[in-house]
């Protein structure tokens, strides 16, 4: 049998409250689920990368950087909460700063330097999904742990982290 909760172990405000409660069964197929979060995604919503890695679009980074052999397995974190330093967003902000997209003077660039990567870093996600960018992010492939390895070198020397100068943002300390 259940015990009741006595008034005094909630608040009045409870007494009030109103709760809905909907439980969806049956649902297996990640698109199905994917459009179902992405139209009851109405109060608080869900970050727009938090989606696309439901969706499986970091899932090649994934790849890269939870290799049982990574210096940077459990160091990401894919979706918001994850509970690290770090999340795919960086990431995606550092490859947009390699990203061969700026090299390429005809492409009618409004601007030749990769600023988005820090200006909008909120919107990397959309980037990497853009049918005609994804391409010079999967380029990065090859060498994204080097150049993850390269911006902990640097951030770990600049003069302006004096208080801890060897802090690394990626790698294990």
């Amino acid at each position: 049998m259940i015990n009741k909760p006595s008034a005094c172990e909630f608040g009045d405000f409870l007494k009030r409250a109103r709760f809905h409660v909907e439980v969806i069964v049956g649902l297996s197929n990640r698109d199905r689920i994917g459009m179902l979060a992405r139209g009851r995604n109405t109060s608080r919503q869900v970050k727009s990368w938090s989606l696309a890695d439901f969706q499986g679009a970091f899932d090649w980074i994934r790849d890269i950087l939870e290799a049982p052999t990574s210096k940077f397995k459990g160091r990401i974190g894919y979706e918001e909460n994850a509970g690290t330093d770090i999340n795919i967003l960086d990431v995606l902000s550092l490859m947009t700063l390699f990203s061969r997209e700026w090299d390429d003077k005809a492409a009618g660039l409004k601007r030749k330097a990769p600023t988005v990567a820090y200006s909008s870093k909120g919107r990397m996600d959309t980037r990497l999904q853009d049918p005609s960018l994804a391409p010079h992010y999967q380029a990065l492939a090859p060498i994204l742990e080097d150049i993850l390895r390269l911006h902990d070198y640097v951030y770990a020397r600049c003069e302006r982290r004096r208080e801890n100068p060897f802090r690394r943002r990626f790698e294990n300390p």
